[in-house]
């Protein structure tokens, strides 16, 4: 009796937790990585302290990991900011979108949508991250990827055995992302088709190896005493004919009968190929769900280029006809981020003409935006139209 009871106790003991909980190990989106200034009243470290401030009160989630010489501020996305840039950005058929949003976005789309926001982030002084990292007020940023599918893609894909396992495109749609998983699928669908088209060429060859020595035309070229005139006037000699049968011989190999019929061949694989592609593209964007998907190639440093002074004055010419035509459009410019650029052309610390005349255009359009805005609730409230506006002709 005494025994059972103290079994009892023992077993009841280790039902407590013998260790303290551990917390999870959190994971971030892209790092951003500063210098570690002494100096409070330092302008970068303001500047970098406002960025980081602006990318907090988008309810981002930012870690600060103090080393000796630097700083790395881990960010992570909140869920709730994926529905409005998955569908914005077109990475996927968002609007059938089911499950738990947090955990049904892979890690490479999560990037693209945290990397799109941190380039269109912009301080007090109209710059965003791409303009940081060139004033050294950030001395890197990147993004963080899983090592463990990097090494697994590495030993299963990247290899030459590959050639026999066929591609994981789903793992590399899982770590890339939708479009290198579309390129490596066309790359793949293209090799597999040029296998009958080389079989093809193959054959074209061995025709004319086959009739190689009773062609007529190397026997013409091979066999005759035709001397043909010099090549130039004054230091060329006269040359036989019979000179040219190697080059004839290795020209009657790619050119004959049979490569009038690969030649035919080949527009009709063309066509097949481009027909067959389409349908088997389908397959797989439609189990993807990236049909409606479309992304703006950037150039090729990977940041944004600032147009011309006189395409930006045009579109706030065009804005501001907008806006005061419309009561939708200011909300639709603040839903677009717009604010922020108009904000930041509007605040440039550039002198030229250009630069003042689209800093005026921008002020226009932020004033009429918010003018407008209430003129247009004001005549909404009495009764007014447009059509009251308009002007009658007799």
């Amino acid at each position: 009796m005494f025994f059972c009871k103290k079994a009892e106790q023992e077993t009841f003991e280790l039902k407590e937790p013998l260790l303290p909980s551990v917390a999870p190990q959190r994971t971030f989106d892209y790092m951003l990585v500063s210098h570690k200034y002494e100096d409070d009243g330092d302008l970068k470290k303001q500047r970098a302290n406002y960025f980081i401030h602006q990318l907090e009160r988008k309810n981002f989630s930012i870690t600060k990991i103090e080393n000796e010489e630097k700083i790395f501020y881990g960010v992570r996305a909140p869920k709730e900011v994926f529905e409005d840039y998955m569908y914005l950005l077109k990475v996927s058929d968002s609007c059938n979108w089911t499950g738990d949003l947090a955990s049904d976005v892979m890690q490479a789309t999560r990037i693209r949508i945290v990397h799109f926001i941190l380039h269109n982030t912009y301080t007090n002084t109209g710059e965003n991250l791409s303009e940081l990292l060139k004033h050294d007020v950030f001395e890197t940023a990147f993004c963080l990827h899983e090592r463990k599918e990097q090494k697994s893609l590495g030993k299963k894909w990247a290899r030459w055995t590959g050639l026999f396992t066929g591609q994981p495109l789903g793992r590399v749609k899982n770590y890339f992302g939708e479009k290198v998983a579309l390129y490596y699928l066309w790359l793949g669908w293209y090799t597999k088709l040029l296998v009958p088209a080389a079989a093809l060429g193959v054959v074209a060859f061995l025709y004319g190896l086959a009739f190689f020595r009773t062609n007529p035309l190397i026997k013409d070229v091979c066999d005759s005493n035709i001397i043909m005139c010099p090549r130039c006037d004054k230091r060329c000699s006269v040359w036989q004919l019979s000179d040219t049968c190697t080059y004839a011989k290795v020209n009657i190999l790619f050119d004959n009968e049979g490569t009038v019929a690969f030649a035919m061949c080949m527009a009709i694989w063309a066509t097949l190929f481009l027909e067959l592609w389409k349908r088997h593209r389908a397959k797989f964007v439609s189990k993807w769900k990236v049909y409606d998907w479309c992304e703006e190639e950037l150039p090729a440093d990977g940041h944004q280029r600032s147009p011309c002074s006189e395409v930006v004055v045009n579109l706030c010419g065009a804005l501001n006809h907008l806006v005061t035509s419309s009561s939708l459009a200011a909300r639709d410019i603040s839903y677009f981020n717009g604010l922020p650029k108009l904000l930041g052309i509007k605040g440039s610390h550039d002198n030229s003409a250009g630069s003042l005349k689209a800093a005026r255009a921008a002020s226009t359009v932020l004033c009429n935006m918010f003018q407008y805005s209430k003129l247009h609730k004001d005549y909404k409230l009495k009764g007014f139209s447009r059509r009251d506006f308009t002007d009658v002709t007799i």
